[in-house]
């Protein structure tokens, strides 16, 4: 098993989040040595925080919730172990990423495509499922059946795979299996490892994807209207709306906010469908239909932004770091690779990501108390806002900041924490949750809490892994 003798690499986080004393960090290569590595550390009670590539910017990346644990990045146990085509499902280890599998679907499955996020290409796909992150709509939809270590060592499977030894696709046509569902039990929380994931992959559609630009005073009635759109299955998943000074979607790297907004959406079918679906798109949008722009497809297309490319891809679940290519450009630094925790002259970055009600209302109201706290404390926040399904957005409310600036990562620090609590104080929680934040919301002296914390004393009883994380222990 190799380790890593550098523990303060990885307390390196985008977020300057303070030094947890990390003892070790262990890349273990195989299940077998996974195993070896729960049975020491439950004969020393040694904890470990476990991560699959370790790459969970702005929410902590490999840093543990608590003081003192060993570091387990599980990206070298990362094999596509099976692609079906008649059932559409991959089975997939923890370190693979979304640039492996997408370029193992390309040349072996080609109709076939996963969607992908908007983090960066090397970013797990099993990491990301788990925290139930956001890609064209809800990610966890995808999530078929789970292969889980316990913390004896012990490997339990989900749904009907329970009842095979070998990967019979007969497993994973109907997920939930009978019996309680025990996907739900093993995402956003630490009451095992996931050792193997099978997820649904996807036809590739005929879609295409439309930008409408607009003033702040219309995003109410634009939300609205676009939700219209999506209730009634004229959109697809993968809607978004953010500041047109956003770092991705600004030109000329002009971050100063001037009220202006975008939205991006997306729609499919044969073309008579597609024909009559921009029409429906065009009467409901009405008078801003001068702002519309349906993007151009085919390789040899020209787009008028780089971000219209980069979501053109997407689309067809192709990945890129250009996310972090805009990040390292709002300081003029060249990105080299995606290890940008490493690189204190990229800039820093705090979030929030609350679950926002997709109502124009609503949106509103989050973005009004994200900006009150900003003001106060004399800075400017990012708003994005993407579909998770017709009734919900994630919200993904940031800050960017000199790593180097004692001065301005404590402001950073202080706006992460002040926003956590005003938007909790009105109601407005989030869908996931970084290291720094757990205790804001795993704290409560409730029946769910002692629920989740008698599953983890039964599981885990030396609670061992990954201690704090989504629970009281």
């Amino acid at each position: 098993m190799q380790k890593n003798l550098q523990p303060d690499m990885a307390e390196a986080n985008i977020s300057e989040f303070p030094s947890k004393n990390i003892q070790s960090v262990a890349r273990p290569k195989s299940l077998a040595e996974l195993q070896q590595l729960l049975r020491r550390n439950n004969h020393s009670k040694t904890p470990l925080f476990v991560t699959s590539t370790g790459k969970n910017w702005a929410l902590g990346s490999k840093q543990p919730v608590t003081a003192q644990n060993t570091v387990v990045v599980l990206e070298q146990i990362n094999r596509i172990i099976d692609v079906n085509e008649q059932y559409r499902y991959a089975i997939i280890e923890p370190g693979v990423t979304q640039k492996q599998l997408s370029d193992y679907l390309s040349a072996h499955h080609p109709q076939l495509m996963f969607p992908v996020t908007g983090s960066a290409e090397n970013t797990s796909i099993v990491g990301n499922m788990l925290e139930r992150g956001v890609a064209f709509g809800f990610r966890s939809k995808q999530l078929v059946a789970m292969e889980v270590m316990l913390a004896s060592g012990e490997l339990i499977k989900t749904g009907s795979w329970r009842y095979f030894n070998d990967n019979n696709p007969l497993a994973f046509h109907y997920p939930p299996g009978h019996g309680p569902d025990l996907r739900g039990l093993f995402t956003q929380s630490n009451l095992g490892i996931t050792t193997k994931m099978v997820i649904r992959l996807h036809l590739k559609r005929n879609t295409r994807i439309f930008t409408i630009n607009f003033r702040e005073d219309h995003l109410q009635s634009i939300t609205n209207s676009l939700r219209g759109l999506y209730e009634q299955d004229i959109l697809d998943d993968g809607l978004l709306i953010t500041n047109l000074n956003d770092p991705r979607t600004t030109s000329d790297q002009n971050y100063r906010y001037n009220k202006q907004w975008c939205a991006f959406a997306n729609f499919s079918g044969d073309p008579d469908f597609i024909a009559l679906k921009l029409n429906r798109i065009k009467r409901v949008l009405g008078p801003l239909e001068n702002g519309l722009e349906v993007l151009p497809t085919g390789t040899t297309a020209t787009w008028r932004h780089p971000y219209h490319q980069v979501l053109t891809q997407a689309f067809q679940g192709i990945p890129s770091n250009y996310s972090l290519e805009t990040m390292a450009a709002i300081t003029d630094v060249t990105l080299d690779d995606d290890d940008i925790d490493l690189n204190p002259k990229i800039v820093g970055m705090v979030c929030c990501l609350p679950a926002v009600p997709f109502e124009g209302e609503q949106l509103l109201a989050v973005r009004s108390l994200i900006d009150q706290v900003s003001g106060e404390l004399g800075v400017m926040a990012y708003h994005n806002y993407a579909a998770v399904d017709e009734l919900t957005f994630e919200g993904y409310h940031r800050i960017y900041f000199d790593r180097e600036d004692s001065c301005a990562v404590k402001i950073a620090h202080r706006w992460h924490e002040m926003v956590h609590r005003l938007l909790r104080e009105k109601g407005f929680f989030p869908y996931r949750i970084d290291n720094r934040s757990m205790d804001l919301y795993c704290d409560e002296d409730d029946n769910y809490w002692q629920l989740i914390k008698q599953f983890k004393n039964h599981l885990d009883p030396n609670h061992i892994i990954s201690p704090g994380k989504y629970n009281l222990i």
